[in-house]
């Protein structure tokens, strides 16, 4: 029974597994349709525009004439007479057509108008009456007319071996047409062509999204580093029309979604584990490339961390583009930089009324040779005092794959972590920025997914995503 039981869960979790897997491709290539729209509405109207410019140059106009008439057999009818016997009517709607579309009639036409080839003759007629209705496609309005007479006046003299003596009563004509019964409609070269370039246009999106190498799930991050995956984080939006104003995305906000509260303290439950293992205090997060969402997982894990009763510092030591402030919602002047070449002192620009048992260090004065400020003693200095005050110190870093500022710092602190964005940063700039810190013989203790589509990691209820439209300026 244990036996079969576990045979079930195993094959409930491939089947979790693979549905994840499905659903955070599914996630990439709407994102990637988002993002590169244009390539579809590009394809929506060059397609329909050469289905058109290709119906003009192959158009070719058809005229159709046609007339009505009365059949009458023999003499001894009444012109006006319409109606008659089945037996004549049903000998005439066998005979007639057959006339019409004789070799016989063809030559004589030909011959009669001097032409080289007859135009189509058709030929249709009102059950149980002797009323018939001849119509002629051509190229030409006047030759359709000229036939469809040509072809009236010569049936007696046809149908005379056939039927006997016979007589066209002519009812109604149209006479020579004025105009195409074909006439150029581009209407149908537009739908076509529009459905055909949004098939296109989707399956060309979803084909760029599929071979970017990019990480793209849980699995495609765990393949490619051989670091501890620590959890995901999904990416959200708000949606605030009225307001164009940055929403925070931080455990600050009480509207966050619980999945995302939920990655969080799955994340900071992980970090405190190692950090309590390893006797961790002072924390780097970093990542490959700006705007995987670093500065943001810092903020929510020091948050997180001080909820559960810890004492803590978060420091924005990227010294040329901080974030750590106006993510909370703050703004600020002066900071770490400031402090470091002697322009302020640390009680001037601390921040310790956001969170009790936060303190939050800005990065203070952008400044253009950070990565000499980095280096600078007193930065060190200050990192210990904080270090000394609480129970964790996480540190925001600038990317390690463009700047240097995350290896000098890593000289000062006692682990890292990696935020990696879901299909945001090649692979191999990953492995590469991976690859800076560990020659610093800095502890690159776990990884972190932000932006993740799927994050069954907390709940099998989770497969919920989440856009992060309104906080395309979150790192």
């Amino acid at each position: 029974m244990s036996e079969t039981t576990n045979k079930k869960h195993e094959r409930a979790e491939r089947e979790d597994s693979g549905m994840e897997f499905i659903m955070s491709l599914a996630g990439v290539v709407f994102k990637e349709l988002k993002r590169s729209f244009y390539i579809v509405l590009i394809l929506i109207i060059i397609v329909p525009a050469a289905l058109c410019v290709r119906r003009y140059y192959t158009y070719n106009p058809a005229y159709k004439a046609s007339a009505t008439f009365a059949v009458q057999i023999g003499t001894g009818y009444s012109q006006t007479s319409t109606y008659y016997s089945s037996e004549t009517a049903r000998q005439l709607s066998e005979t007639f057509p057959y006339i019409i579309s004789s070799g016989v009639l063809n030559n004589t036409i030909a011959k009669d108008l001097n032409i080289s080839s007859v135009p189509a003759i058709k030929a249709s007629y009102l059950p149980q009456t002797n009323i018939f209705t001849l119509e002629v496609e051509s190229g030409s309005a006047q030759l359709a007319y000229d036939v469809l007479h040509s072809a009236m006046e010569n049936y007696p003299s046809i149908a005379e071996f056939v039927v006997g003596t016979t007589r066209l009563v002519l009812l109604s004509e149209t006479g020579v047409p004025s105009e195409p019964y074909n006439r150029l409609n581009y209407r149908g070269s537009i739908t076509t062509g529009v459905a055909i370039g949004l098939v296109l246009g989707v399956a060309i999106v979803a084909m760029i999204a599929l071979i970017r190498p990019t990480v793209k799930s849980k699995e495609d991050l765990q393949r490619i580093v051989n670091i501890k995956y620590l959890g995901s984080v999904p990416r959200i939006s708000f949606k605030n029309k009225s307001n164009k104003s940055r929403i925070s995305v931080t455990l600050l906000n009480k509207n966050l979604p619980n999945t995302f509260i939920d990655a969080i303290r799955l994340v900071r439950t992980r970090i405190d584990k190692i950090a309590t293992t390893n006797g961790y205090k002072v924390m780097m997060f970093t990542s490959t490339i700006s705007g995987e969402g670093k500065t943001t997982t810092a903020i929510n894990l020091a948050i997180s961390l001080v909820k559960k009763g810890n004492k803590v510092a978060l420091m924005d030591c990227d010294m040329r583009n901080s974030s750590v402030m106006r993510s909370m919602g703050r703004t600020n002047e002066k900071g770490i930089s400031d402090y470091v070449l002697a322009d302020a002192e640390l009680d001037e620009f601390k921040v310790t009324n956001i969170v009790p048992g936060l303190t939050v260090l800005p990065a203070g004065t952008a400044v253009q040779g950070a990565s000499e400020v980095t280096a600078m003693p007193k930065l060190r200095e200050l990192i210990d005092k904080m270090r000394q005050e609480n129970d964790y110190v996480i540190i925001d870093t600038p990317p390690c794959s463009i700047l240097a500022d995350a290896t000098v710092l890593a000289q000062y602190v006692d682990c890292a972590f990696f935020v990696i964005g879901q299909d945001y940063a090649s692979k191999s700039r990953i492995l590469d920025g991976i690859s800076y810190l560990t020659k610093c013989d800095i502890n690159v203790e776990g990884c972190v997914l932000n932006y993740a589509d799927t994050i069954s990691d907390t709940s099998p209820a989770n497969y919920r995503s989440y856009g992060r439209d309104a906080y395309l300026g979150s790192r």
